[in-house]
């Protein structure tokens, strides 16, 4: 299987689908009224910019992931009420949403676009109108060991992991080979896919970050490994997931807790 110009031209387009409606989307926010509209619609940009990151970072798109990880924190709080619409959030969404097409526009180069100025402006918003507790918790960051207690290479957020948790009844760690030794590796798009259907991949890396997959497949093994999460049970996962010969563990929330590393105090 090679990695081809076709999967990140399918990469553009799907990513560009998901865009299509986020500006309306946003600049709804702030005048709806009926509270399950609103919620219904900050999860429906919510899973256009995650979409979008897992893919770009799969692929190589380190400053577009990045950049809508930032947003997709954003989005989190909005989801979680400890951030409410305004037009000023909205615009700030909206400068990230605008950067994002337009590193799509030209994806090749997308990795030298600057995007200091947006991320510092998404943070600042933070800083400013979110919690102390939940700014805390997005910055207190939580390693995922496999049941041997090894470091998978995966980092999520203690905000991230409790509002994970209020949706889906269990975590999980995949592992599944891209190249080596998978007889039949999956489709990279069709495997992210498949998992978003069944739950949502919180975290995913290669295990060669540093290789670009857009120059091909490395000669040497290629693992892709995910921290999900579903309501599928454990007894059926692994049939639901239906990847050959994959490896999947179940993922405790108190585990992951015990790994906790919080920000140091600011000095005075």
């Amino acid at each position: 299987m090679d990695f081809d110009q076709s999967i990140v031209d399918e990469f553009v387009a799907d990513s560009r689908e998901h865009l299509a409606t986020v500006e309306d989307d946003l600049l709804s926010l702030e005048k709806e009224r009926d509270p399950a509209a609103l919620a219904e619609t900050i999860n429906k940009v919510f899973r256009a910019v995650h979409t979008v990151k897992g893919a770009a970072g799969f692929l190589g798109f380190r400053t577009m992931a990045e950049l809508a990880h930032a947003a997709e924190t954003v989005l989190s709080l909005m989801r979680s009420r400890d951030l409410l619409p305004s037009r000023e959030l909205a615009d700030t969404l909206l400068v990230a949403a605008d950067q994002i097409r337009s590193m799509l526009d030209d994806v090749a180069n997308s990795n030298l676009v600057d995007i200091s100025g947006t991320l510092a402006r998404l943070t600042k918003y933070l800083d400013k109108e979110a919690p102390e507790k939940s700014v805390e918790s997005i910055n207190t960051q939580l390693s995922v060991n496999d049941r041997e207690g090894m470091f998978t290479g995966l980092k999520i957020s203690l905000f991230e992991l409790r509002e994970r948790a209020k949706q889906y009844d269990f975590l999980y760690y995949i592992e599944c080979q891209l190249k080596g030794e998978a007889d039949e590796p999956p489709d990279p798009l069709k495997l992210i896919k498949e998992l978003e259907d069944v739950g949502e991949i919180i975290e995913g890396m290669l295990d060669s970050p540093a290789h670009d997959l857009r120059r091909g497949l490395p000669a040497h093994p290629l693992a892709y490994k995910v921290f999900f999460a579903s309501m599928v049970n454990p007894n059926l996962i692994a049939e639901v997931v239906g990847i050959r010969g994959a490896r999947i563990e179940r993922i405790y929330e108190k585990d992951l807790e015990q790994s906790a590393v919080r920000p140091e105090p600011a000095a005075a």
